[in-house]
């Protein structure tokens, strides 16, 4: 959750989320981020430093907004999934290093992110001609057993997830 919290897009805090790189480097100051939580600005400096304690403490004092929006997700059949999750694919994090993202957000069966994976990423305000070719090459992946990665972004990102979605 400490996690998910610090790297919170779907909630506004008025606090800047950490990047994957913010991310990485204060999981490596702080292994176990649950012991953040509930603490306060003063308690984090020592551990976060003074200049983040209050951006840290302001992203994990989200939790029942983030909560109640994580739920509305699920309900959607979208999973938030944490980096230091089980169910993260340990291959992301491998090959990214500092640059993986610290979390996702997964439609579909969580057990997809064990397949192989084809990325189908394009411009939010693309041409007819590029949204069918994306959503082609998104239903060939998925019928051939591989798990169709994106950002959820409108246009060629969302052509593929609906494609991908479309052929099971």
């Amino acid at each position: 959750l400490a996690a998910l919290l610090l790297t919170n897009r779907i909630v506004d805090v008025g606090a800047k989320p950490l990047s994957a790189g913010e991310f990485w480097e204060l999981q490596r100051k702080v292994p176990d981020l649950d012991v953040l939580m509930g603490a306060s600005a003063d308690d984090l400096r020592d551990r976060v430093g003074p200049d983040e304690a209050d951006r840290v403490t302001a992203l994990l004092e989200a939790g029942t907004a983030f909560a109640f929006e994580r739920e509305r997700l699920q309900e959607e059949g979208v999973l938030l999934v944490s980096a230091l999750d089980d169910h993260f694919p340990g291959r992301l994090r491998s090959m990214l290093g500092d640059a993986c993202p610290a979390f996702l957000l997964v439609a579909g069966p969580i057990d997809f992110l064990a397949l192989p994976m084809v990325g189908v990423v394009g411009s939010r305000d693309a041409s007819p001609v590029a949204m069918e070719v994306a959503g082609e090459v998104a239903c060939a992946a998925a019928t051939r057993g591989r798990a169709v990665v994106s950002g959820l972004a409108r246009g060629i990102d969302q052509a593929a997830m609906m494609a991908a979605l479309q052929a099971g």
